[in-house]
């Protein structure tokens, strides 16, 4: 079944990453790997950022997010952010979806605009455009320490957005 996939299948396409950047290197090799045995030729292509920010509008890259806001999907999708610096380098655009994030936005509060992100959410992802492909959920460890009680941890950001320390007032040392 593979051999004619193959045959019926000739997409080729480089896999950009920061070369400074092992974790994505080794995301856009992993990536390739696993596309080879459908036909698909992803070569991985590692870059500086400015190399990068030339193609990112044409050709995959592998990106970075972690905020626990539902606003960083707008920026991923806002139609009216299309191309500006790292925003919507897919130049993806819905109607309804940025109807949704205008919905979102005008809502008396956060908790009140978490179904308005989730039905943006039924257009942009899996079941509607598939306009992103989410490769993996990295899980950070920053330190340990059997002293120390972090209390109920989260999903860490990646860098951006939620700082490490946001749960530092639950933090205890437990021993003496």
């Amino acid at each position: 079944m593979v051999a004619e996939i193959r045959t019926r299948c000739q997409a080729a396409f480089p896999i950009n990453y920061p070369a400074a950047d092992a974790t994505r290197q080794a995301l856009a090799e992993t990536a390739a790997e696993l596309l080879r045995p459908l036909g698909i030729e992803a070569t991985p292509v590692g870059g500086s950022w400015d190399a990068i920010r030339r193609v990112m509008h044409s050709e995959p890259a592998v990106f970075g997010f972690g905020s626990h806001s539902p606003y960083q999907l707008y920026g991923i999708y806002a139609s009216e952010l299309a191309g500006q610096g790292y925003s919507n380098p897919s130049f993806y655009a819905n109607p309804e979806v940025d109807a949704l994030f205008a919905e979102a936005q005008a809502a008396e509060s956060l908790e009140a605009s978490f179904p308005f992100w989730s039905a943006a959410a039924e257009h942009y992802g899996l079941h509607g455009d598939n306009a992103w492909t989410w490769l993996v959920n990295l899980d950070h460890v920053y330190f340990a320490d059997a002293c120390l009680d972090l209390g109920r941890t989260q999903i860490e950001p990646h860098g951006h957005g939620w700082p490490v320390t946001a749960t530092i007032a639950d933090w205890r040392w437990t021993c003496e």
